[in-house]
């Protein structure tokens, strides 16, 4: 039996060459992959979590595709078309096609909600696309836009500047559609320390 405190085997002296060996070989592996692994928890760019998702599925990488999957979820980037292929794709590889329909399943209902949200805005429900968007378990970067944009055209400036404050307090990277509208919005509202500071 292995005593786990002290690395040490009944084996003996052939129990301490074997984890030897297999020390070796971990660390040409984890070499190999560590820049990958490192890309898949620091990335904030969708090109970049594009490039780790090909690379993992290419080497069958399951653990750092679903570290590589949260991030693009907390960076509010679920429905960008290319990281959606490539996870559906990577987990087909590593022999979880379940996972991958899941994907796909939520991606459906996430970009269903953006539109049921889209058109409350052009009829002027505001209140009823945020009780919408209080309800969502998942928000992308889509979600916060039309939310912002929806604000913006129906003349609830104030209500934009709040909500993008949430936005930067949620790990959610704003794009330049963003900034389109918080810009706008302070330029309604005559705030133009606002907009240096959005700036």
């Amino acid at each position: 039996m292995i005593n786990s405190r002290h690395g040490t085997s009944k084996f003996g002296c052939f129990g301490k060459s074997w984890n030897n060996v297999h020390s070796s070989s971990h660390s040409l592996s984890s070499s190999s992959s560590s820049s990958t692994f490192h890309s898949s928890v620091t990335a904030t760019d969708h090109k970049v979590l594009h490039r780790v998702l090909q690379s993992c599925r290419g080497s069958m990488d399951l653990k750092t595709a679903t570290k590589t999957h949260s991030r693009v979820v907390v960076l509010g980037l679920a429905t960008y078309p290319s990281l959606v292929s490539s996870l559906i794709s990577t987990y087909a590889r590593c022999h979880q096609p379940q996972i991958g329909l899941r994907v796909f399943s939520k991606v459906l209902d996430l970009f269903s909600r953006n539109l049921v949200i889209d058109c409350l805005m052009k009829g002027g429900q505001c209140d009823v696309a945020k009780k919408v968007f209080g309800k969502m378990p998942v928000r992308d970067v889509v979600t916060w836009n039309t939310m912002l944009g929806g604000y913006v055209k129906n003349s609830r400036f104030l209500d934009a500047l709040n909500l993008f404050r949430r936005m930067l307090s949620s790990k959610v990277e704003p794009d330049g559609f963003t900034f389109a509208s918080v810009v706008t919005a302070c330029a309604r509202l005559g705030a133009l320390c606002n907009a240096e500071w959005c700036l």
